[in-house]
C-alpha cells in the first residue's frame, strides 16, 4: 500500500511540474513578438498622449467634477500659466506638470487611440498631473491641486498617489515589461506607492508628475479595447481610483489597411477641406428623374491640410491634415470619438480577405 501511494505521489508531482512549466510558457508567450520592430508586418502608428488635471462641466445644468482627471493628445494640450500661456505644449516649450489645460477648442472628451490590425502602437507617455503641494487645494485636505470646495460641499476625491500610466487591454507588448504600464512583480518594498515611479526609484512602467515614458505596443486583433491607468486602481470611497474621476480612454484597432478619417468637424474645418462643387446640370429639372444628379454639392479633399498662419500656426494645426486622422508618417494627431472607417481600395472598400465570410 505504501508504494502504491508514493507511486501516486510520484505522478502527481510530476504532473504539477509539468503543469507549472505549461503555465510559464503560456506567461512568456508574448515575448516572443520582442524580436521584431512590429511583429505583425503592418504600419506603426505613434501617438503622444499626456494625462492632467481638468476639473470639468459634463452639462448645461451645472453638473460637474473638479477631481476630473483626463488623457489627450499633446498637441491638444496648452501652457496654463507663465510666459508660454495659451500656447500648444511643445511649441515653444514643454509643458510642465500642474501646469497645463486642454486648448480652448477642444472639448473634454474620453481619449481615443486608433491602430490597425497586425500593426503597432508607440505611445509617448507624460505625466502632467499636479505634484503634491501643487495648485491651489488645499495638500493637508487631499491630493486635488484644484479648489474641491463646491459651495459648502468639500469635493475632494482624488487618491493621494499621483503614478500615471497607459495600459491598453488587448495589446502584446514588444520590448519588456515596461512596456505594459503597470508595476506588476517589480513593486517597490514599503507603503510608500509614489517611490515606485519617481526618479532612481522608478520600477515598472508608469512614471511620477513631469515624468514620460514609451509604450511599444503590438495591435494584432481588431476591435475596442479600453485604456487605463495602474497608478491608483482603488480609492475615495473604493470607487475604483483614478478611473472614476477621468483618467480612461479607448483604443479602437482598425481592419488591416483602415484608412480613417474623422466624421465631425466644424464648419470652418469643412470649408477648408472642401475644393469645388460637383457642376450643375441644367438638364435637371424641378422634379427629377432619380438617376438625374442637379449638381452643387461640395467636392471634399480628404487629404486637405490647415493652412500656415495664424490663428491655425498659434493653435499649433498648421500643416497637419484636417480630415485625415495620420499624418504622412503616421502620427495620430486626432482623438475624434467617431471616425470614418475606409478601406485601402480605391473606392474605399476592402479586400476580400478582410471579411471572409
Amino acid at each position: 500500500m505504501t508504494t502504491v501511494n508514493n507511486t501516486i505521489l510520484t505522478r502527481l508531482g510530476s504532473w504539477l511540474l509539468w503543469s507549472a512549466v505549461f503555465v510559464a510558457t503560456l506567461a512568456v508567450a508574448p515575448s516572443a513578438h520582442a524580436q521584431s520592430s512590429c511583429p505583425g508586418g503592418g504600419i506603426t502608428i505613434t501617438a503622444n498622449v499626456v494625462v492632467f488635471d481638468n476639473p470639468t462641466v459634463f452639462n448645461r445644468l451645472g453638473a460637474q467634477n473638479p477631481n476630473w482627471i483626463t488623457y489627450a493628445l499633446e498637441r491638444d494640450v496648452v501652457h496654463s500659466s507663465g510666459e508660454n500661456s495659451g500656447e500648444v505644449c511643445g511649441q515653444s516649450a514643454e509643458c510642465t506638470a500642474g501646469n497645463v489645460r486642454l486648448r480652448p477648442d477642444k472639448r473634454p472628451r474620453p481619449l481615443v487611440i486608433r491602430s490597425v490590425e497586425d500593426g503597432c502602437l508607440t505611445v509617448n507617455f507624460t505625466n502632467l498631473l499636479a505634484g503634491p503641494g501643487q495648485g491651489s487645494g488645499d495638500p493637508a485636505s487631499g491630493a486635488n491641486p484644484n479648489n474641491p470646495i463646491q459651495d459648502n460641499l468639500d469635493n475632494n476625491d482624488q487618491v493621494a498617489g499621483r503614478c500615471a500610466g497607459f495600459n491598453a487591454s488587448g495589446t502584446e507588448l514588444i520590448n519588456s515589461m515596461l512596456d505594459d504600464g503597470s508595476m506588476v512583480g517589480r513593486n517597490h518594498d514599503g507603503a510608500d506607492v509614489d517611490s515606485n515611479c519617481s526618479g532612481a526609484n522608478q520600477k515598472g512602467g508608469m512614471v511620477g508628475p513631469g515624468g514620460s515614458i514609451t509604450y511599444n505596443l503590438y495591435t494584432p486583433h481588431e476591435g475596442a479595447y479600453i485604456i487605463n491607468s495602474y497608478g491608483a486602481l482603488l480609492g475615495s470611497e473604493q470607487s475604483s481610483g483614478n478611473i472614476a474621476v477621468g483618467m480612461f480612454g479607448a483604443l479602437n484597432v482598425q481592419p488591416k489597411g483602415a484608412k480613417m478619417y474623422r466624421s465631425q468637424v466644424t464648419e470652418e474645418e469643412m470649408r477648408l477641406a472642401t475644393v469645388g462643387t460637383v457642376p450643375l446640370d441644367a438638364t435637371c429639372g424641378p422634379t427629377p428623374e432619380l438617376a438625374c444628379d442637379p449638381g452643387g454639392q461640395p467636392i471634399i479633399d480628404y487629404e486637405a491640410k490647415y493652412p500656415s498662419g495664424d490663428p491655425w500656426s498659434s493653435e499649433g494645426k498648421a500643416g497637419l491634415p484636417i480630415l485625415n486622422m495620420l499624418t504622412a508618417n503616421n502620427e495620430l494627431v486626432h482623438s475624434d470619438i467617431n471616425a470614418i472607417i475606409v478601406g485601402p481600395n480605391d473606392d474605399g472598400t476592402f479586400p476580400d480577405s478582410t471579411y471572409p465570410l
